[in-house]
């Protein structure tokens, strides 16, 4: 039979205890953490893709050289409302010294890893769909950052209600509280 001096009852309760302690600690350091990084100017802008489930879109431009004369050009989707129900064809045929039909813009890629790693410090990590303004012109139904402008962003400051409005030297947010509304 194995004798538990009193000591030893007095150094496990302080052990539970510290161990309770440590916890809470550790819990109500990280809500505050959260709640920081929520009132942050990244945690505010993109709280409307933060927080959902379903997919969330960013367009980007593509740029193809079908003659390879050196000049790139981006397609535009056939978004006529008298069109003829066809879309637009693109070549699919490349010679053999053709080996990357599309590409993208040294600013279009920079501004997307920079997206993609703010939605990363906000806690969006899944169901990122990368798509393409020409490919995917009619799909409005989920969260969407547009890169490049064109004729989507075009339409979806004409359709929805943008967060924020644009300004000289940034944007301000338009939903947000005073503190976090001022950006550069």
């Amino acid at each position: 039979m194995i004798a538990i001096s009193s000591q030893m009852w007095v150094n496990l309760g302080i052990s539970i205890l510290a161990g309770v302690i440590v916890t809470i600690c550790v819990l109500s350091t990280r809500i505050l953490f959260y709640h920081f990084r929520d009132s942050l100017p990244a945690g505010s802008l993109f709280y409307g893709i933060r927080n959902v489930s379903n997919t969330c879109m960013i367009f980007i431009r593509r740029m193809t050289d079908l003659e390879q004369s050196g000049s790139y050009l981006t397609p535009s989707p056939n978004y006529s409302p008298i069109s003829n129900g066809s879309k637009i064809e693109y070549s699919t045929h490349f010679t053999k010294n053709k080996n990357i039909p599309w590409v993208t813009s040294t600013a279009t890629a920079t501004a997307m890893a920079h997206i993609l790693n703010v939605l990363g410090r906000i806690g969006r990590s899944e169901n990122i769909e990368i798509t393409y303004h020409d490919k995917d012109y009619e799909r409005w139904d989920a969260p969407m950052i547009i890169i490049g402008g064109g004729w989507k962003a075009n339409r979806a400051f004409k359709t929805c209600n943008p967060y924020y409005q644009l300004r000289p030297n940034g944007f301000t947010l338009l939903s947000t509280s005073p503190k976090t509304s001022e950006f550069s």
